[in-house]
């Protein structure tokens, strides 16, 4: 993880992070927020933008819900949908309406 992150945090922090939490529930200790410098690599592993893997961080460490009114799955999928043509778009758009009658 920490090669696909282009090594962002070191093996151990992730592998702390992911036992233990941002605060450390376990034995480990807490371990330290990524730094803005790092939201590229993670972003990159995770397959999200750099400003997502920011909303995740400022959740995870310091509790403050940054979503608003919209769930994960659409803040997941903005940036994607941002990217289609208006063609592409509108097909989307009528077909996840058809989906969801």
């Amino acid at each position: 993880m920490s090669v696909g992150a282009d090594q962002a945090r070191s093996f151990s922090w992730i592998k702390n992070m992911t036992e233990n939490g941002a605060w450390g529930t376990g034995g480990a200790g807490r371990v330290g927020p990524p730094t803005r410098a790092e939201f590229a690599g993670f972003a990159k592993l995770l397959g999200v933008t750099p400003d997502q893997v920011g909303r995740m961080v400022v959740m995870d460490f310091y509790g403050v819900e940054t979503l608003g009114e919209y769930s994960p799955r659409v803040h997941r999928l903005a940036p994607l949908l941002d990217q289609l043509s208006e063609d592409d778009a509108d097909l989307l758009e009528r077909t996840a309406r058809r989906l969801t009658q």
